[in-house]
């Protein structure tokens, strides 16, 4: 037993722990974002890193999947803005009637929809951007310029993320309506700025961990 206790505690151990935890500080930075593998491995460094990129990768499949039911659920908010944009033209040309609420209710539904589909735009990479030398390069240098970017990307939603906090929490505080002569409550409506705010965030943080694995893993001499 104190022969035990004494090879755990003898110089040659201490030399293997402090060599086993080297490799792991130096080999974790750019390990952590590529794919899962090597689960059959009994390398201890390597077992670590391969179910820490397995959870990665679990609460990267779950964000996308909330950021495809999120926009998929707001696209049916089309069909209703179509639907009473028609009537109000509809009572306004045929009988003369127009509505006192169509405008302001369409402009309300569709910034919902603009709000909350953010996420599932950037997960399906469909927003507008000037890409005419974007697309002409290859898939790491495309990635590298995302990563250098996502700081201008983060700063702005913050500060959408921030005010729109702000901006509900005044509107719920004296539970707001709109100032016409239809006069809705528009609390409800504020609280999706911070919410789809929030959304794409988290959605763009998943896509920043994408891109650092495809300048990482590209980087050492993965396909191109």
């Amino acid at each position: 037993m104190c022969h035990s206790a004494d090879s755990r505690n003898s110089p040659e151990t201490g030399v293997l722990q402090l060599a086993l935890i080297t490799k792991f500080s130096i080999s974790f930075p750019s390990s952590f974002f590529l794919p899962a593998g090597n689960a059959g491995s009994k390398d201890p460094v390597t077992v670590l890193r391969g179910k820490e990129r397995l959870m990665l990768d679990k609460v990267i499949a779950m964000i996308d999947k909330m950021s495809d039911t999120t926009g998929k659920c707001a696209s049916f908010l089309t069909l209703g803005l179509v639907g009473f944009i028609s009537y109000d033209v509809f009572m306004r040309y045929v009988f003369n009637a127009p509505t006192e609420w169509s405008t302001e209710l369409s402009t309300y539904v569709f910034g919902t929809l603009w709000l909350l589909g953010g996420a599932y735009g950037m997960l399906h990479n469909a927003h507008v951007k000037l890409d005419v030398l974007y697309e002409r390069f290859p898939e790491r240098t495309k990635a590298i310029m995302d990563v250098i970017t996502f700081p201008i990307f983060l700063i702005l939603t913050g500060v959408m993320l921030w005010k729109g906090v702000e901006f509900a929490v005044a509107a719920w505080s004296r539970l707001e309506h709109s100032n016409t002569v239809w006069g809705p409550p528009i609390y409800v409506v504020k609280t999706m700025i911070p919410l789809g705010a929030l959304l794409i965030i988290v959605q763009g943080l998943v896509k920043l961990v994408r891109d650092l694995r495809v300048v990482v893993h590209r980087g050492k001499g993965g396909s191109k």
